[in-house]
């Protein structure tokens, strides 16, 4: 059987947009545009708009450039609507900020990286600024991000409701195990 096999480059564009464009992002995790600071916003529009973060400099040789990357700089997020997929390199730099974060104890890492639920057992500590429905960060006792999930508690409550406290979205399992 002869099979053909193709390599599509796709010449992806790059647009500048205002850092104001993706404020509202911070009603997901606050504060999560602080990671903008000091970079230029480039999005890349598909059938999403996935954005990116780069530097001043790496910027203008970009523009220089004849032919156009598929990825620049640090991904950031993908929107597409309403729905927006936070990377997984956004996670490592938001659990620096310690808001919405859940710190999970070994047994708990194990689990979330292979797709799991976070039960009250695997939970050592968690922020007080999580309500119900909140994206939060999952990380290891070192701090370290392990992906997000959403709370299925508020921290003001407190956790004695059995069950799952924070169901799974995303992890970094898939690069641990691979």
């Amino acid at each position: 059987m002869f099979m053909m096999y193709f390599t599509i480059y796709i010449d992806m564009r790059f647009i500048e947009v205002e850092k104001t464009r993706y404020g509202w992002l911070n009603r997901l995790l606050p504060g999560v545009t602080r990671i903008f600071e000091d970079k230029i916003i480039i999005v890349a529009k598909a059938e999403t708009e996935k954005i990116y973060l780069i530097s001043k400099e790496m910027y203008h040789i970009y523009k220089k450039m004849e032919k156009h990357p598929y990825a620049l700089g640090f991904f950031f997020a993908e929107v597409d609507g309403d729905n927006v997929k936070f990377s997984l390199g956004t996670a490592d730099k938001y659990a620096k900020f310690k808001r919405k974060a859940v710190v999970v104890n070994k047994f708990g890492e194990e689990k979330f990286l292979y797709k799991r639920n976070i039960m009250k057992k695997h939970i050592l500590r968690f922020t007080q600024d999580i309500h119900q429905d909140d994206l939060v960060v999952v990380v290891n006792k070192n701090w370290e991000a392990l992906g997000f999930g959403k709370a299925l508690f508020s921290s003001k409550e407190g956790v004695e409701q059995q069950g799952a406290l924070v169901k799974h979205i995303s992890d970094k399992g898939f690069f641990v195990k691979h």
